[in-house]
């Protein structure tokens, strides 16, 4: 087992970070269900008609508004480029080294792409209400940085109990990797990561061939649809205090798939915090997760998918609807179909158009109107 300051982290360390793993789960059941309906909006994912109804789609008013407020945060934020300033203030800090810091930094923000993950994180805070966000250091593009990536709710858990989520005293992120990612992962810090641990079990699930219940479950929720997955794993990073392991500052144990520590260390980072930060959209008294627009609009989204449908019926009826057909007409129900300009040849009556009833069409355009207003007063703009 890997150590911390000389302390091994032992069986029950891992049954603790479970334990907190899954309670912070069970809290988050609510969140999933309103995850699986908004991201279903926002992707405008076609649900299928149930009875008595012919048509069921959604109305893209939830997408408007997580791209209009992330376009408008991200523009007031990168409003001047570039969006900082180093300014000489001594003999040491001159001009000129106030400039060539100036350099590097626009090179890293672009090597690291930056602005790109600032707007990523801006349309998941929209959305959601709240995105943490990693600062780890990180080298890509052959450039090395503080790198800015933003973590779903799905994969990221913290204690519920606090008024705040940055008042959490632990966090556990959850990715899930290849064998390749992981072993290239423990290459690079084998002084934290335990080298042989990492082979040990990837050959162990390459034996057994299947993954645990619970990294199942979580994989799936996560989106994840390879069908190969008994070469995926999940990682597991736990940041805070474990009991029974004295530390001054954070505990970082890295699990695999429930089970099997292959890394642990004290906080490696000079400040020694947690490398996490959090965006919020309209944070409530008392409530660890703010709103976003997909709870502040969830009623009002559902009312106009709801009159969306009903709309798209009315016009399908008008347009292809029932006949009633007197017994003395000559008309052939079987070949009976919408044709322009067809002559339909009855006993009774002189000719006349057959019109289609629209009346309903227009009154509930007309709601739908009042709906989006309402939908867009809830997020303070229009």
């Amino acid at each position: 087992m890997p150590k911390i300051n000389g302390q091994r982290v032992t069986d029950n360390h891992i049954a603790e970070i479970k334990e907190k793993l899954t309670r912070s789960e069970d809290n988050m059941r609510t969140f999933y269900d309103l995850y699986e309906e908004i991201t279903g909006s926002l992707r405008m994912t076609k649900r299928s008609a149930g009875k008595g109804h012919l048509i069921r789609t959604r109305v893209a008013e939830q997408m408007r508004a997580r791209i209009t407020l992330a376009t408008l945060w991200y523009r007031m934020t990168f409003a001047s480029d570039p969006f900082y300033e180093v300014l000489p203030h001594s003999d040491i800090l001159t001009e000129q080294i106030a400039q060539d810091i100036t350099s590097v930094l626009d090179w890293q923000f672009r090597g690291l792409k930056f602005k790109k993950q600032v707007l990523n994180t801006y349309r998941s805070i929209a959305a959601f209400g709240t995105t943490p966000v990693e600062e780890i250091w990180s080298i890509k593009n052959h450039v090395q940085g503080t790198h800015f990536i933003p973590k779903s709710l799905l994969q990221f858990h913290f204690n519920h109990a606090v008024p705040d989520i940055t008042d959490s005293e632990f966090y556990i992120t959850v990715d899930f990797m290849t064998g390749d990612q992981i072993r290239a992962l423990a290459k690079k810090n084998s002084k934290f990561w335990d080298v042989a641990a990492v082979e040990a079990h990837i050959k162990d699930r390459q034996i057994r061939g299947k993954l645990p219940t619970q990294v199942e479950s979580r994989l799936t929720r996560a989106g994840y649809q390879t069908t190969n997955r008994f070469n995926v794993f999940q990682v597991a990073r736990y940041w805070g205090p474990l009991d029974g392991i004295q530390n001054t500052v954070d505990n970082v144990v890295v699990i695999l798939d429930d089970f099997t520590v292959v890394g642990a260390g004290s906080n490696p980072f000079p400040h020694k915090e947690k490398p996490f930060l959090f965006g919020h959209y309209e944070q409530m008294e008392n409530e660890p997760l703010a709103l976003g627009v997909g709870q502040l609009t969830r009623l009002n989204q559902r009312q106009m998918d709801v009159n969306r449908s009903q709309l798209l019926e009315n016009i399908l009826r008008a347009s292809a609807n029932m006949w009633k057909v007197s017994g003395f007409a000559n008309i052939d129900g079987d070949t009976l179909e919408a044709t322009p300009h067809k002559l339909l040849r009855v006993l009774e009556g002189d000719i006349e158009p057959l019109r289609h009833d629209l009346r309903s069409v227009q009154a509930q355009m007309k709601l739908e109107e009042i709906l989006k207003e309402e939908a867009r007063g809830k997020r303070s703009f229009r």
